[in-house]
C-alpha cells in the first residue's frame, strides 16, 4: 500500500486542521560517487504517481533519466533523477 509513503503534516489552528504539506517519499536515494547523480527509487505505484505529477516519460535508457525528463522501471521500482537538495531528510546511499 503506497499511502504510507505519503507524508502529511497538519497544523492545528483555531480548532480546525489545515493540510500544510503532502509529499511523495522515495524508498531510497542513491548518489553516484563518480558523477554525483542522485537517483530516487519509489515503489511502483508511488513512482508512477510521481512521474505523472512531474510530467516524466518512461524510457529504457538510463541516459535519459540523467536528463531529468524520463523515468525508468527496474525491479518493480520507479527510478527518477532528483537534485542533491531534494529530500534532505533522506540519507543518500553511495554507489
Amino acid at each position: 500500500m503506497a499511502s504510507f509513503l505519503i507524508k502529511q503534516q497538519y497544523v492545528m489552528k483555531n480548532s480546525t486542521t489545515t493540510k500544510v504539506d503532502k509529499k511523495l517519499l522515495p524508498k531510497e536515494i542513491t548518489k553516484c560517487v563518480d558523477t554525483h547523480l542522485h537517483t530516487a527509487s519509489f515503489d511502483f505505484y508511488t513512482g508512477m504517481k510521481y512521474a505523472k505529477e512531474n510530467n516524466l516519460l518512461q524510457t529504457t535508457e538510463f541516459s535519459q533519466v540523467r536528463e531529468g525528463t524520463h523515468f525508468i522501471v527496474c525491479c518493480s521500482d520507479v527510478m527518477v533523477k532528483v537534485e542533491s537538495s531534494d529530500y534532505p531528510e533522506i540519507t543518500r546511499r553511495d554507489f
